[in-house]
This record gives C-alpha cells, sequence and structure tokens, in this order.
C-alpha cells in the first residue's frame, strides 16, 4: 500500500472527486457515503456541501483540519481522457502550509496545474 485510505468527504482529493461528479451520479455516491458515515452523517453532509460551493465558486475544494487535525490541503480534478475523474491534491503539515498561502497562492497555481494536466491528457474538459 503506497498511503492510507482517505474518507472522501474529508479529504480534499476527495471533496475534488466527488464536486464535478453528474448530479445523479453524485447522488448514488453520497447515499453510500451516508450509510458509511452513520450518525456522523449531518457534519459529513454540511463539510461536503460547503465543498461543493467552494468548488463551483473557486475551482478548488479545500481540508483544512478535516481529514487530519494537522494537516492542510487544496484538492483539484484532473479530468482524463474519456471523462474519468481523478481528484488530487496538494497539502501537508498545517503550520507550514496556513490556510492563507494555501488560498492565496497555491490553491490557484494547483487549479491550473490540473488544466493542463487534463488538456495533455486529451481531455476535452481540460480547457
Amino acid at each position: 500500500d503506497v498511503g492510507p485510505r482517505m474518507w472522501l468527504p474529508t479529504c480534499a482529493s476527495g471533496r475534488a472527486f466527488i464536486a464535478p461528479v453528474e448530479p445523479a451520479q453524485r447522488e448514488a455516491l453520497l447515499e453510500k457515503i451516508r450509510e458509511a458515515a452513520g450518525k456522523d452523517w449531518p457534519a459529513q453532509k454540511a463539510r461536503l456541501e460547503a465543498s461543493l460551493r467552494e468548488y463551483a465558486q473557486l475551482g478548488y475544494c479545500s481540508s483544512f483540519r478535516d481529514w487530519h487535525q494537522d494537516i492542510h490541503a487544496i484538492g483539484v480534478t484532473v479530468n482524463g481522457p474519456r471523462g474519468e475523474l481523478y481528484g488530487v491534491s496538494c497539502g501537508g503539515p498545517a503550520y507550514l502550509l496556513p490556510k492563507k498561502l494555501m488560498g492565496d497562492k497555491i490553491a490557484r497555481r494547483l487549479v491550473e496545474v490540473a488544466r493542463l494536466i487534463s488538456r495533455e491528457a486529451g481531455s476535452e474538459l481540460g480547457g
């Protein structure tokens, strides 16, 4: 195993994966998440809804101490050549990557990198 398994609703890459999914598919995915979250679903749902708004407005999803208390991350979506979606994130220790730096510099650059990768991969959505 290369890395830890991350819970989609709390990590930036998971949120960025969920955000652009077509509404019907998103609802099915959210239903699975609801079942797995159990009694924590109301809190998870609120965070996910905020992430969907953030993605629609800014083109990325953030996770500031949500996945792990000491981690800040920004997540974006990379589109593959056949329309497949990948959630990608950039993150690290919160003390080295404060919210302001993540929002002001890293997020903007990461959104642009995701567009470039999508375009190079041949995605019609990479544009």
